[in-house]
């Protein structure tokens, strides 16, 4: 968007409404290109309120319309045709993915075996990986289920994604696109080292300057520092 709504449909007394063309819905639901006269907007929901002239009438009728739906004189129709073929390519994707998503999790778990109790204490092991987790215990039951849920769908993924490819599922195929054709985030590749090359300094003088200037290295000022906040978050609590 090269402009905010108040720049499009200045609400200025004495000017004129801001000429455009809309796409108005017909009764056999194609969308007919039509002139009118942009009165307000509604900037919370991106529409905006515009006047048809009907040429069978003198009273113009008043509808509210998207902006992807409007197209201003002063904007340039290239662009305007650009993010208008997107914006409907972008919505295919979303409803194929809704789509796609949406058989994935209507597909039955009953027959897909659960995880193993390796598996299981292999990851409570990572899970309660500290002393105070171990000393507390915590009920897992809940979250061990929410992990067979999310296994069971993801061997429901893959053998629905391996239908596809296939080409075995007949007309399905043209609802839901492979998953390969979604956007996919980019994956960065793992360092085989923990370092990151920096460039070039005299670490030794950096600390002896940050040492020399600051006081947070004396214990004094730390055991300061934290009776403080002790003494904060004590008035806090009587407050």
């Amino acid at each position: 968007e090269s402009r905010l709504c108040s720049q499009w449909v200045p609400k200025t007394p004495g000017v004129a409404p801001t000429p455009a063309k809309a796409a108005l819905v017909g009764p056999d639901g194609v969308k007919t290109w039509k002139d009118c006269r942009v009165l307000d907007y509604d900037e919370g929901r991106n529409r905006y309120a515009v006047a048809f002239r009907d040429a069978a009438s003198s009273d113009p009728s008043v509808r509210w319309v998207d902006r992807v739906d409007l197209c201003f004189s002063a904007e340039d129709p290239f662009v305007f045709a650009r993010r208008h073929v997107d914006a409907h390519a972008n919505r295919g994707r979303a409803e194929s993915l809704l789509r796609y998503n949406l058989y994935i999790d209507c597909m039955p778990t009953e027959d897909i075996p659960p995880l193993s109790t390796e598996q299981v204490n292999r990851i409570l092991g990572f899970a309660l990986n500290s002393k105070k987790l171990r000393d507390k215990l915590m009920d897992t039951n809940a979250l061990l289920a929410e992990v067979n849920t999310e296994y069971a769908r993801s061997m429901n993924k893959i053998t629905f994604d391996n239908t596809l490819k296939r080409g075995q599922s007949g007309c399905l195929a043209a609802l839901v696109p492979i998953a390969e054709q979604f956007p996919q985030e980019r994956r960065v590749k793992a360092r085989y080292k923990g370092c990151m090359p920096v460039a070039e300094y005299d670490f030794a003088q950096q600390f002896s300057d940050f040492s020399f200037r600051t006081l947070l290295t004396k214990s004094e000022v730390i055991s300061a520092l934290t009776r403080v906040r002790v003494e904060c978050a004590k008035a806090l609590k009587m407050s």
